[in-house]
């Protein structure tokens, strides 16, 4: 029933009631047991702190051991072992605490295991620094020093680096009193060691040892006390470091140490380097093709082989200053004794080299018959030399072989002999035919040898003569007929000249025949003119000779009509001729018409002068021919059927030098007191000297009046590179010719040049005033033409023209002097204009000229713009071009319609 299931029920609940208090009782007595073994645990754990304690107080690192490198290294290992013991234990405390907690136990205190704890990671802080810095160092040191010693930067920013981490650390521990003392003893003791590693870094240079051998390494070892059996390939930066107190107590020794092996190493390396000079130096060859189309090897780039051999040689000078010279003496002296027979032989090889090609191509076409067995001995030596060059081009090989140097000079004595019998031959030549003085030796051995070839003598022609451009051959070419202009002028000659093999013979006669030709065709032109009223027939006769016969007739008539009183008129006739002159249509498309149109403008432009000469005489009112206004003209006439040219009381020989088709100078106020100064510094046994800027027409003027006389006027453009030797042949040339030398800008010759010079000069000069016949010039006895002239022109020294220098004094009197400083441009520009055609010359001369002066003013400089009067009669030319252009298109026009 229900009463009875519930006295059950509570049976039950009291039974299990009994049970649970059993139970709770028997858990109770468990957790006793727990308890007393976590206390006992516990216990026993602080009884291990307490020791560890103990022995952490014994051997804990003190601050006295920072003092010492290896108590520091065995103090951190205190410190990572504790450390490493102190994580253990803490974790077992960790484990201690839980179980308390777990047990609802008060909590335990450790106070020795956290006293330890904290100490050892105040220490840890402190030290760890040094650890941090000595793990950093070792990483250098370990580096081995071949590598390290060119990389010791690393080392000096390692220091650098820490010295400023010892800053910031001493800033954060001023914030922490608790820690100051250990932190800033220990930055103490790390500061205190980079201190020291400062010392010994500038001594670094003195172990780096590039320069060092392998016995110098040995003493380097042994002065720093290195353990026996020490090697460079094993060396580390570490081993350096430790060595630092013996670096620093023998610097000095290591620092001489140095010295010497450097010096030694300089020596060595000098003597590596000529070693490898000598096993890859050679010779650059190129192909010489002889005359007998044979080709030879020969050596080139010269300058470089002596520059080579001179800076080894200067190299090998330069070791024996070292005081450690000694060691290497026997090996720098085989190299001394190489180079020296190096140089010697090189020397002479290059002078027989020069000679042979100098030489060759004359006696390979048989000259100097006497000669020849000589240059062929000496001829096949070369090519024997020559060709061992070539099969091994090694430069220290030449030095190798035996009896070269006598060898080569015997071959050089011969070639000597060779070339001086040729200077003989070629003297000879010019002695006979003084016009080759002013060629060289190889266009005047290229006409030696090619005596009879009519196209070799043309290119030669206008060299030896002015105006001959070329000479025109009968059909056989074994005869000259007559002579040909640059423009086409053709002059037949009298008599045909033969050519033959002496060359200097036939151009002797060819000289003597062109005097004659034109002389005769003066004296005939003169003839014609008077059936023709005075006048010459233009298209038959050279323009050289029209002109001349001109100004001869100019002449008398003008003296008639200044005796007669009729300059008026024979101004108007002259006026009328220059009207005929200008009227006259030439189609200038042919060379026969070119060669008239230039006729025809030397006539205008003699002319005009002529014109300009009869006003002055009107003006002046002359009635006398001794009146200075005409006397001071240059006047012409045929005294004998010898022109003559007087001027004052100077008389002078027309010395018929055939001119071409030379431009005529326009006579100028300026060219007229040019060409009296230097005519009656003639006169008077003194040569001319116009001086002035460039552009004024110093040069042309001498060379305008020299072709008035007939003369041949040769121009040399002066430099620094003229000696005095070549100045004296042409001045030999000069003096035994009728030849006038230009010598253009002469105060560009170095001074020591224009002092020995003028000293040549001077004897000219004194020979020409006494009228002698012959003279003493570069120690020789020459003939001397009177008819001959020296003329130097003259830039100014300073003022914009470098290299200039100033005449020495007894110089200056040598020569009349006149100063030509600026040209009449306008008078120019009317003459050359009238002489090309156009009427209203006068109007235009003064528009074009002050067209060029406005552009001279108001333009900017440029480098590009000329507006002198080279560049005005460049375009005067064009413009008498376009005159002469438009009348041949209209003239066309005209035979059209």
């Amino acid at each position: 029933s229900g009463h009875e299931q519930l006295i059950q029920l509570q049976v039950k609940l009291d039974k299990f009631e009994s049970m649970m208090n059993s139970h709770i009782e028997l858990i109770n007595e468990q957790k006793d047991v727990l308890k007393k073994n976590i206390q006992s645990r516990y216990d026993i754990f602080i009884n291990q702190c307490e020791k560890i304690k103990l022995r952490w107080e014994q051997f804990r690192p003190r601050e006295q051991d920072m003092e010492d490198e290896k108590k520091c290294q065995a103090s951190l290992k205190v410190v990572r072992e504790k450390e490493k013991e102190i994580q253990d234990l803490l974790k077992q405390k960790e484990s201690i605490i839980e179980e308390f907690k777990l047990f609802s136990m008060d909590l335990p205190t450790f106070q020795d295991l956290d006293e330890v704890n904290g100490d050892i990671m105040q220490i840890k802080n402190v030290w760890g620094v040094y650890e941090e810095y000595q793990q950093e160092l070792n990483d250098l040191t370990k580096e081995d020093w071949i590598t390290f010693r060119s990389k010791t930067y690393r080392f000096d920013e390692f220091l650098s680096n820490w010295q400023e981490k010892l800053k910031q650390f001493s800033t954060n521990d001023s914030t922490k009193p608790s820690k100051k003392s250990s932190t800033s003893n220990m930055n103490i003791r790390i500061q205190q060691e980079i201190d020291n590693y400062r010392l010994i870094t500038p001594l670094f240079k003195w172990v780096r040892g590039e320069a060092l051998s392998p016995d110098h390494w040995l003493e380097v070892f042994r002065i720093l006390k290195m353990p026996r059996g020490t090697m460079i390939e094993r060396l580390t930066f570490g081993d350096i470091l430790k060595c630092r107190q013996e670096i620093t107590n023998n610097a000095e020794i290591l620092k001489d140490l140095n010295t010497r092996a450097q010096a030694e190493h300089t020596i060595r390396e000098a003597l590596r380097e000529l070693e490898n000079w000598g096993a890859g130096a050679q010779f650059s060859l190129t192909d010489y093709i002889d005359t007998k189309q044979q080709k030879i090897q020969i050596i080139k780039d010269w300058k470089d082989l002596f520059t080579q051999i001179g800076d080894n040689q200067s190299l090998l000078s330069s070791l024996k200053d070292s005081p450690y010279y000694k060691n290497f003496e026997g090996q720098a002296q085989v190299w001394e004794q190489r180079l020296g027979i190096l140089d010697e032989c090189l020397h002479t090889l290059n002078q027989n080299q020069r000679k042979f090609v100098y030489l060759e191509p004359i006696f390979g076409r048989g000259a100097l018959p006497k000669e020849q067995s000589r240059f062929r001995e000496v001829d096949k030596d070369f090519r024997e030399i020559m060709s061992d060059i070539a099969s091994n081009p090694r430069l220290v090989v030449l030095a190798q072989r035996k009896d070269l140097s006598n060898l080569l000079k015997s071959m050089l004595d011969q070639l000597a002999r060779c070339q001086k019998a040729l200077n003989e031959l070629l003297e000879e030549k010019r002695s006979i035919f003084p016009r080759f003085y002013f060629i060289g030796d190889d266009d005047l051995l290229e006409i030696l040898g090619q005596a009879t070839n009519p196209t070799v003598i043309q290119s030669h022609l206008k060299k030896l003569f002015a105006g001959i451009h070329s000479v025109r051959f009968d059909d056989s070419n074994q005869h000259i007929l007559g002579m040909r202009s640059l423009d086409g002028e053709v002059v037949p000659l009298m008599k045909k000249i033969r050519i033959t093999t002496s060359v200097e013979e036939w151009l002797k006669q060819l000289s003597k025949e062109m005097v004659s030709t034109l002389e005769q065709l003066l004296i005939n032109a003169l003839q014609d003119s008077k059936k023709q009223i005075g006048q010459v027939p233009v298209e038959k006769y050279p323009s050289q000779i029209s002109c001349l016969a001109e100004s001869i007739n100019f002449t008398v008539q003008c003296e008639e009509a200044i005796k007669n009183g009729q300059l008026e008129d024979f101004h108007n006739d002259i006026k009328k001729m220059l009207e005929k002159y200008t009227n006259v249509h030439i189609n200038a498309d042919s060379t026969d018409g070119l060669v008239a149109n230039l006729k025809y403008k030397a006539l205008i432009m003699d002319t005009v002068h002529n014109m300009d000469v009869v006003q002055q005489l009107k003006v002046g009112r002359v009635r006398n021919v001794y009146d200075w206004l005409w006397q001071k003209q240059l006047r012409f006439y045929l005294e004998n059927n010898k022109a003559i040219i007087k001027m004052v009381d100077a008389q002078f020989n027309y010395t018929y030098e055939y001119q071409g088709n030379a431009q005529k100078l326009v006579h100028t106020p300026l060219t007229d007191k040019c060409y009296l100064t230097l005519t009656q510094g003639m006169h008077m046994g003194f040569g001319g000297n116009p001086y002035g800027p460039a552009g004024t027409g110093k040069t042309e003027s001498v060379k305008a009046l020299g072709s008035t006389f007939g003369r041949q006027v040769l121009v040399f453009n002066c430099d620094e590179g003229i000696d005095v030797k070549s100045i004296g042949r042409i001045f030999i040339g000069i003096c035994k010719s009728d030849a006038w030398g230009c010598f253009d800008e002469f105060n560009r010759l170095d001074e020591a040049v224009l002092s020995a010079v003028s000293m040549q000069i001077q004897v000219i000069q004194d020979a020409l005033k006494s009228g002698a016949t012959t003279l003493i010039l570069l120690d020789r006895k020459i003939e001397i033409n009177p008819n001959s002239g020296i003329f130097v022109t003259l830039n100014p020294a300073g003022k914009g023209y470098g290299g200039r220098s100033k005449l020495p004094d007894n110089l200056k009197q040598l020569f009349r002097p006149v100063a030509m400083s600026k040209p009449n441009n306008e008078l120019i520009a009317e003459v050359l204009l009238y002489s090309d055609g156009f009427k209203n010359a006068n109007i235009l001369a003064t528009k074009l000229v002050a067209l060029f002066n406005l552009s001279k003013e108001l333009l900017t400089t440029q480098q590009h713009y000329d507006w002198g009067l080279r560049a005005l009669k460049t375009v005067l030319k064009g413009c008498g071009t376009l005159l002469r252009n438009a009348k041949a298109n209209k003239g066309m026009l005209n035979r059209i319609n």
